[in-house]
């Protein structure tokens, strides 16, 4: 993965945005998992978070920033896309979070230029660490639901057996 952690599981979230359904669906959920911040901006973590932050600020009426990966040499050469004040708050969208790194790259350029980012909404915590490490940064986690949670549903819906279930079990427990 991303983060260099070997797993028994890969959790591929992109191939929602294939089903414009289902993408909303996700995108209500996220949006619904967010309590206690006050939501002036939206910005989607490069690349999985763009298309869920997309259809929350379409379908919910909130203004988007873009952050740059790559800044580029021609143009404006900005590192943020969009229009923004000072000190408004713009919550992060991701699809799930591992370890928190991305997150935190994100909210740093934010808050370079001046912004407050406090909180992120994703859809999957993998409880790899990524809440303790963006709590340390002063960062909020909002997830939908746990891996844990995840596969437990997956085992009582049949979609895993129960090996699958315990060799992810104990990989999450290690």
């Amino acid at each position: 993965m991303a983060s260099g952690i070997k797993s028994p599981i890969y959790i591929d979230l992109r191939g929602i945005i294939s089903h414009p359904r289902l993408l909303k669906m996700v995108a209500d959920e996220i949006w619904g998992s967010i309590t206690g911040a006050q939501v002036e901006l939206l910005c989607g973590v490069p690349y999985s978070g763009l298309p869920i932050a997309v259809t929350i600020s379409v379908t919910k009426q909130v203004p988007l920033l873009l952050v740059r990966k790559e800044i580029k040499e021609h143009g404006t050469k900005k590192e943020i896309e969009g229009f923004y004040h000072p000190h408004q708050e713009c919550v992060l969208i991701e699809d799930l979070v591992t370890t928190g790194g991305s997150v935190l790259n994100v909210a740093e350029m934010l808050r370079k230029n001046g912004l407050q980012a406090n909180h992120v909404a994703v859809l999957v915590d993998r409880e790899q660490g990524a809440r303790e490490q963006l709590q340390e940064h002063g960062i909020t986690l909002h997830a939908v639901i746990t891996a844990k949670e995840m596969f437990a549903v997956l085992k009582q819906e049949g979609r895993l057996t129960a090996e699958e279930f315990a060799k992810v079990d104990a990989f999450f427990n290690a």
